[in-house]
Parts: C-alpha cells; sequence; structure tokens
C-alpha cells in the first residue's frame, strides 16, 4: 500500500486489545491528577473503538470487502481514525445521556464534565500521535453529526459512513473531504460495515468503561472535583 506511516491508527488498534485497554488505563489512573481519571479512561476507550473500526476495514489482510484493499489503498488510514475517533466521542455522549434513564446512578458518576474532557483528550491524541491539529475539524464534525441525528429520517450511522466514504484518498486528517457524487459501488459494503460496527462495538467499549469505573472505585471517587457540573 501506498499510504503514509500511521503512528494514530497503530496506538488505537494496540488499544483494541481488552488486555492492552486495560493496562493503560490502570497505568494512567494509578495516581490521581488535574485531569479526571474517568476522562482519561473513557478517552483510552473511544481511541480502543476507533483501532477495532480500523482493523475490521483492514489495509492488510482480511478485508471487509473484496476490493477494499484496492479501494483504499491511496487513504492514509490515520485520516479514517482520526475520523473515527470524533465519532465515537458523540456516540459516547449519546450513550451517557441514554443512562439518564437507563442507569441513573452511572449518569450522575460520569457527569457531563467527564464526557466533554474524554471527547477533547481523544482528539488531543490524534495531534500528539501525528502532529496534526485536528481540533477544528472535530468541532465541523460534531456540528455535522448533531445535524444529521435531527434527521429521524435516515439512521444516524450513515453521516459516518458518508464521512468515510468522503475520506477515500485523503493522506492527511487535514485534507479537505472529497465529493462523492453518485455513491460508487463500494458504498453499499461500506455503509452495511458501519452499520454493523455501530450496532454493538461503540456500546461495547462504552460499557467496558463503566466496568473499570466499578472495579476501581477508589480511583474514581464520587466526590472529587471532576463531577456532573
Amino acid at each position: 500500500m501506498s499510504a503514509p506511516v500511521a503512528p494514530l491508527t497503530d496506538f488505537c488498534e494496540k488499544l483494541a486489545s481488552p488486555k492492552i485497554l486495560l493496562g493503560m488505563a490502570a497505568k494512567m489512573t494509578a495516581k490521581s491528577g488535574r485531569i479526571d481519571n474517568r476522562a482519561t479512561t473513557l478517552s483510552l476507550a473511544i481511541m480502543g473503538a476507533a483501532g477495532d473500526f480500523t482493523k475490521g476495514l483492514h489495509w492488510k489482510a482480511q478485508p471487509t470487502w473484496e476490493g477494499s484493499v484496492r479501494y483504499l489503498r491511496d487513504t492514509c488510514s490515520d485520516v479514517i481514525a482520526a475520523e473515527t475517533i470524533v465519532w465515537l466521542a458523540f456516540l459516547m455522549g449519546r450513550f451517557w445521556k441514554a443512562d439518564q434513564k437507563n442507569d441513573r446512578k452511572m449518569f450522575e458518576r460520569i457527569g457531563f464534565v467527564t464526557v466533554g474532557t474524554a471527547g477533547r483528550l481523544a482528539v488531543s491524541m490524534i495531534e500528539d500521535q501525528t502532529g496534526i491539529d485536528f481540533a477544528a475539524h472535530a468541532v465541523d464534525r460534531r456540528k455535522f453529526y448533531f445535524e444529521a441525528e435531527k434527521d429521524t429520517s435516515r439512521p444516524l450511522f450513515e453521516a459516518f459512513a458518508s464521512i468515510v466514504l468522503s475520506s477515500v484518498g485523503r493522506r492527511s486528517p487535514t485534507d479537505p473531504l472529497r465529493s462523492i457524487g453518485l455513491p460508487p459501488p463500494e458504498w453499499t459494503p461500506l455503509s452495511l460495515y458501519v452499520a454493523t460496527f455501530f450496532s454493538t462495538m461503540p456500546a461495547g467499549f462504552y460499557e467496558t468503561f463503566k466496568r473499570m469505573l466499578l472495579a476501581w472505585p477508589d480511583r474514581f471517587p464520587h466526590d472529587d472535583d471532576f463531577g456532573d457540573e
């Protein structure tokens, strides 16, 4: 493949391993600091889920659909990883809001500040790994997803699928999205892959995050300075 080296993708795909994700979370929350341990852990879960997504596409072996290696060969996988991080940060906010009804205690334990900080930490990791500031692009994508959420006539996952499709051929996360025009034949299998991932994996990583909160109560106290504000 002729796409550039992808340090962000490599980092996220390592975190897709539950063992590595747990180890990294344990290491980074061992001591309390100025950053909420909950936000740190959720940001790691976001990046791990992004790595799970890019693994499934794969540029290297066992492609999601026949011809995907050819279709994606000129695309830097870090572009897809960066876009996926923003998408997943958006989804984690939706899961947290759903817990207001489904799990009120956990909703209050996590808090609004935690969710927002986790998204910012995950986006900052894009720059840490690539040297590219993606913050402004992340704001634009979030606006796009909020607007897509209002359109109840279409499944929400299609908004992200369209971003991935518009990213084919991009070599840097800050390259502009490409005009799609009429969806190519690859749209159907790509959309199906995004739908399948959307239906299980983001929620699974969010549940993993919540299990870590319950497993290490001393690292995530209820009454610290980072609660629901």
